[in-house]
């Protein structure tokens, strides 16, 4: 074979050319026999034999001839499937291709291939996964998590290379389980694009090593990931699944065998355990009520406002019934134990459903409902009136509601506020009157003496709401020689109100009156002119039901009226016959 060589002089084309045997693996080397020079003086190519040369072909390196073709300096070429040369400085290098003996009974001959192919095997013993442990996420965005997986196979059951277009699969997804088991969240089935589901198998120790660390990797790999796709209690663990496609296409139409080794399909996930969740974190919860006319034992309506912070970085959400406040009475400052008269939703559809962005507060005004507001604050179930901060039944979308305790710390899924009420029932009296229906006659040492009275108290009709309850008023009577009631008190009576009067609603804007008030009189072993006055004294029962506001205007105290005695008691008749 000859192998021609040119080197550029200055000002000179030099042409020299040698013969050399070439041997399977053998090196053709360029003597300094000259054949011939030609002037080059201003001549940018040269034709010779057959073929031209330009001068920028070259530089100071020497290029090949060989069988012919002129090679340059670093170019490589193909003899036949199983040899290839390369030209380096004036040397031509072939490799001939040793092909070892097939692995398997029925190789493949390809055409354009020097070596027979065994159809493509493949098992996997373990997959990796670059991802960083501790991702944080936030609920209802998307998280663009980038990684590069990585696989380890078992080298005696996998082929020294493979290649393909479709050949691979690796399915992602959240969990809430360490072993990807139960619900898959956000799931992904093939995240890989066309170039990596063809990422050529090698077990070439530059690429595949175990040993030093090495493993068959695909390089970023993408995984979005919408956190909107469930709640903070479920994104635990980031997971992935490789596997071979549904429709693989290996080169040359190869059959492929691919398993799992040992039969375990779970060694072809691993799972990343993923970093706090951030969901709503609300930090505040305070509000306002107002109530018009409150009925102790009934339900009336408030308006209520109320007024949520969060934290800065919580999660944008809208959608539909999101929030629920529940409105309650309770005997506790933190509302803790028995709820009473609890409302347990007084948001309507819109209401619920504010949405929240970038943190900012949630503010709701007017809101309308009954509650007992007369209640609380007038017995002992119910001193304060409470609040909670929730989100709703049924939110659409679901999302996770953390809350601040105490000391800032995420304790509970709500917030309660609480403030302590005054009762705001009130009676203010200005006037009592007793008026006497029966006896005509009341007889003076004697006792049980039936006798029935009409007792009207006036209210200051701009200060008194209703009074409602049990056991809210008691009427005294007794007998006096003061007309004022002063002084001593004769036969006493501390009752004597029927318990349906003893119950007797005041509604506002009315008086309280009890039409007949019927009682035994006992005027045993006193004389008239000792006790010229009958008394009558209206208070707040000690054993009420509601601790309301009992007052007169002017200041009366006691507040009584007395009825004079004078035509009505009288001394003993002696009747003879």
């Amino acid at each position: 074979m000859g192998d021609l060589m040119a080197r550029l002089i200055p000002g000179r084309w030099t042409l020299i050319v040698s013969c050399v045997i070439i041997l399977a693996r053998s090196t053709a080397t360029v003597d300094s026999q000259l054949m011939e020079s030609i002037d080059m003086d201003g001549m940018e190519s040269v034709s010779i034999s057959g073929f031209s040369i330009s001068q920028s072909q070259f530089s100071d390196k020497i290029p090949c001839v060989f069988r012919g073709d002129v090679q340059f300096h670093g170019s490589t070429w193909k003899i036949d499937t199983c040899t290839e040369c390369k030209c380096w400085n004036g040397t031509s290098d072939c490799d001939i291709l040793m092909c070892p003996s097939p692995k398997c009974s029925d190789p493949v001959r390809i055409p354009g291939e020097c070596c027979a192919i065994c159809p493509y095997i493949m098992q996997v013993v373990e997959v990796f996964s670059s991802f960083p442990t501790g991702q944080t996420i936030v609920e209802g965005k998307t998280h663009k998590f980038k990684f590069d997986p990585s696989i380890e196979i078992q080298k005696q059951k996998t082929s020294r290379q493979i290649r393909g277009e479709n050949m691979w699969r690796i399915d992602a997804w959240v969990s809430r389980k360490k072993d990807g088991s139960g619900p898959q969240f956000s799931y992904r089935e093939n995240i890989l694009n066309d170039r990596q589901k063809a990422n050529e198998f090698s077990r070439r120790k530059d690429i595949y090593d175990p040993a030093n660390g090495k493993y068959w990797t695909f390089k970023k790999a993408i995984y979005n990931f919408d956190a909107s796709d469930g709640k903070c209690e479920d994104f635990r663990y980031f997971c992935i699944k490789f596997n071979v496609t549904d429709e693989p296409r290996p080169n040359f139409d190869l059959s492929f065998s691919y398993s799992v080794s040992k039969g375990e399909d779970e060694r072809q996930i691993v799972c990343k355990r993923l970093g706090a969740c951030k969901g709503v974190f609300a930090k505040t919860f305070d509000w306002d009520l107002e109530g018009e006319d409150p009925i102790p034992g009934q339900e009336t309506p408030v308006t209520i406002d109320i007024d949520v912070t969060f934290k800065k970085d919580t999660r944008a959400l809208e959608g539909d019934g999101l929030w629920r406040v529940a409105l309650f009475g309770s005997s506790n400052p933190g509302g803790d134990g028995p709820r009473f008269g609890e409302v347990s939703q007084i948001l309507d559809d819109e209401e619920s459903s504010e949405d929240i962005r970038g943190g900012a507060p949630l503010n709701v005004d007017s809101i309308e409902t009954n509650f007992e507001f007369g209640t609380v604050g007038c017995v002992e179930d119910a001193e304060y009136i409470c609040m909670e901060f929730l989100k709703g039944d049924a939110p659409n979308p679901d999302f996770t509601l953390i809350t601040a305790g105490a000391r800032g710390d995420a304790t509970r899924d709500s917030l309660i506020t609480c403030k302590q009420q005054d009762c705001q029932s009130r009676v203010v009296f200005t006037e009592l009157q007793a008026t006497l229906l029966l006896s005509d006659v009341i007889v003076e040492n004697t006792d049980d003496t039936d006798t029935k009275v009409k007792l009207n108290a006036t209210t200051n009709k701009e200060l008194t709401t209703t009074v409602a309850g049990e056991e809210l008023w008691q009427v005294v009577t007794f007998f006096s020689k003061n007309e004022d009631g002063a002084g001593t008190r004769t036969n006493e009576q501390p009752q004597i109100l029927s318990m349906t009067q003893d119950d007797q609603t005041l509604p506002t804007g009315e008086n309280l009156v009890f039409k007949e008030m019927d009682f035994e009189v006992d005027l045993d072993g006193i004389i008239c002119k000792e006790v010229p006055y009958m008394c009558f004294e209206l208070k707040k029962n000690a054993e009420s039901s509601i601790d309301y506001n009992f007052e007169t205007q002017p200041l009366q105290d006691p507040f009584m009226d007395c009825i004079s005695m004078e035509d009505v008691c009288q001394g003993t008749f002696l009747v003879f016959s």
